[in-house]
């Protein structure tokens, strides 16, 4: 392996693994909450990006996906894959600070939901500006600053333990 390809390599341990599952699971926890108390409280019905999901399959793949395997998939996205993109981007970038990446990292999700997957799911670009439009940006920032925080105060919990072999910090990952 090669020594850039050792320096990333370092962020898929285990218990790097284990640290994104939970961040990501605390983000999810956070945005679930966001989406079906929150949202109908001001706008009168929840996000539903389980939804969004099952018209993407169904206009991009000519298939029809129960509600469940939609929310499945979009919990998947949610727990490990957006927490570890995240991460991977931060590395190659080089941002040593969280939050404010974090926040950054949300609009660029909200902005791909909102301009790419909406039309590609047959509704109009950014949803024609309503105020879901809006609730999901809200949403989107905060489920990664969320996890964002978790991250960092989860892996930094982790180097106190006696188990070494931890990166420095999921927060601190690449030099």
């Amino acid at each position: 392996m090669n020594m850039i390809g050792s320096k990333y390599a370092r962020l898929f341990t285990r218990d790097n693994l284990l640290v994104l599952l939970a961040a990501g699971g605390i983000g999810e926890l956070v945005l679930e909450f966001f989406s079906w108390w929150a949202v109908p409280a001001a706008l009168g019905k929840p996000m539903r990006p389980d939804i969004l999901v099952a018209d993407i399959a169904r206009s991009l793949l000519n298939i029809d996906i129960s509600v469940v395997l939609a929310a499945t998939i979009h919990l998947v996205l949610g727990v490990l894959i957006f927490p570890l993109l995240f991460v991977v981007a931060r590395a190659v970038v080089g941002f040593k600070a969280t939050l404010i990446p974090a926040a950054i990292y949300g609009v660029v999700l909200w902005a791909v939901a909102q301009m790419i997957l909406a039309p590609l799911a047959g509704r109009p670009f950014m949803l024609g500006l309503i105020p879901y439009t809006w609730a999901s940006l809200v949403g989107h920032v905060l489920y990664t600053v969320v996890f964002a925080y978790a991250i960092v105060n989860l892996s930094e919990g982790a180097v106190g333990r006696s188990d070494r072999h931890l990166t420095h910090s999921l927060a601190r990952q690449v030099d």
